[in-house]
């Protein structure tokens, strides 16, 4: 298969899984502690899973930069482009749940579920736009702030790197591939710095880092499959040890197991890219235009419509009765794996139902995908 083509279906095809993968990692509400499924729970959703969002900074890079040549010309043709791609989903996404948080706040039998609502002021409508401290105040150090939809803080700071694009393109230049490694060791220590010197990085890092680590290879006229394909056999032998390793310590407090976690990332990257493209190569994989096409409309609609009423009204009571009829366990297997299926084929009936009745508004929530 021509290079060119299997590295293209390669992006096509990990849309979807890579994209359901955000979801296992949503699917939040406290009932996975310990017993056998807590490793369980770990490989999937805070390993395997976490892969995903910095694969998809990584190919947004790599996208962005397409082609090598970038000047003003195709910077002003590309944020056309990311204004209907990025810019417009958030803002009709996120000014629809805004509504729509304001109508159910008005009942009470509604208002139940929902935390405590302010007054419309402009802080608080900018708030929902940039970071909604009302709804996900950060209190863990990373100095992490979201918007109203709070999975939508990755197209936030991905529109901040467009607009930054002929920075990062310049720092390309100029360093090479010494700016990835600059921006991949302030985000490999980043956890050290914080609260050390007052600096709040949050997941701004994470955006920079990967977005550059795939727009090296755009901008050098290289192929990123072609890349991995020469650490194929490392990454196949060394991914699962790591894998393994971080598995083995989730039950430990060790302080410095941030790095295991965050090297996982980049060799999950090499290392899924590598076993997608064997599979596309030999043919026992294809992808499926209709998955790839959803993946947008599952990573906007899962949370917060769906996840907030199904965990509110169907999980939780499920929970709270499979652990004393069954187990611990069983109740968290159970509920975990029921409500990511169910996510993934709601959301999957929802937006065949759009497109199939009304194309021209799918388009528009999805950004043309």
């Amino acid at each position: 298969m021509e290079a060119e083509k299997l590295q293209s279906q390669v992006i096509a095809f990990l849309r979807f899984p890579l994209m359901a993968g955000v979801l296992l990692t949503h699917i939040n509400f406290p009932y996975f502690e310990n017993g056998w499924f807590f490793p369980v729970h770990s490989f999937l959703a805070r390993i395997i899973a976490c892969v995903g969002v910095p694969f998809f900074f990584f190919i947004s890079g790599f996208l962005f930069f397409h082609g090598g040549h970038f000047d003003k010309d195709v910077y002003l043709r590309k944020i056309c482009g990311r204004t209907r791609t990025l810019l417009l989903p958030y803002l009709l996404w996120t000014t629809a749940w805004l509504i729509f948080y304001y109508a159910v706040y008005q009942f009470p039998f509604t208002a139940q579920f929902l935390q405590k609502a302010e007054p419309y002021t402009l802080e608080y409508m900018a708030g929902a736009f940039w970071s909604a401290r009302l709804f996900y105040p950060y209190n863990d150090g990373s100095g992490a702030t979201f918007p109203l939809i709070g999975q939508f803080w990755f197209i936030r700071d991905l529109m901040v790197l467009v607009l930054l694009s002929p920075l990062i393109y310049k720092a390309l230049q100029k360093l090479k591939v010494g700016w990835v490694v600059l921006t991949g060791i302030v985000w490999l220590f980043a956890p050290l710095l914080q609260g050390k010197f007052e600096i709040a990085l949050g997941w701004w890092d994470i955006a920079l880092f990967f977005f550059s680590f795939g727009a090296w290879f755009s901008v050098n006229k290289q192929l990123f499959t072609v890349a991995f394909d020469r650490l194929r056999k490392a990454v196949f032998w060394g991914y699962p040890l790591l894998v393994a390793i971080e598995l083995l310590s989730m039950h430990h407090s060790w302080k410095y197991g941030f790095f295991i976690h965050r090297i996982g990332l980049v060799v999950g990257i090499i290392f899924f890219a590598n076993l997608t493209a064997l599979f596309l190569s030999r043919g026992k994989i294809r992808e499926n235009p209709f998955l790839s096409s959803a993946s947008f409309f599952l990573f906007a609609f899962h949370q917060p419509w769906l996840t907030l009423p199904l965990e509110k009204w169907i999980f939780r009571p499920l929970f709270d009765y499979l652990k004393v009829a069954i187990s611990l366990d069983a109740a968290s297997a159970i509920c975990f794996f029921t409500e990511a299926l169910l996510l993934i084929g709601a959301t999957l009936g929802v937006f065949a139902f759009l497109r199939h009745f009304s194309p021209s508004a799918a388009k528009i929530l999805t950004g043309g995908r």
